[in-house]
């Protein structure tokens, strides 16, 4: 502040939303969570993993990149042990 007591700058929220109240408790969390770990269980929600290219190293960052940049990747792909 000024001596004048004007506010020269202010620190607002980046978010129109920030502030708003979560759109989940806990509870309702936990039953969203067992109801979807149920639906994968019986095969009704499948993952977009495709491709699992291993540990994570300079060979399986090429061949991952190289599959991105082919443009026909369809899903995930994953690399391990970060």
């Amino acid at each position: 502040m000024r001596s004048t007591g004007q506010i020269i700058s202010a620190t607002i929220a980046s978010s129109p939303h920030a502030f708003r109240k979560p759109r989940f408790d806990r509870y309702s969390m936990h039953n969203l969570l067992n109801e979807t770990a149920a639906l994968i269980e019986a095969g009704t929600l499948k993952t977009t993993l495709t491709t699992h290219l291993g540990k994570i190293n300079a060979a399986n960052l090429k061949r991952a990149h190289k599959l991105l940049e082919g443009g026909h990747t369809l899903g995930k792909i994953v690399l391990e042990g970060f």
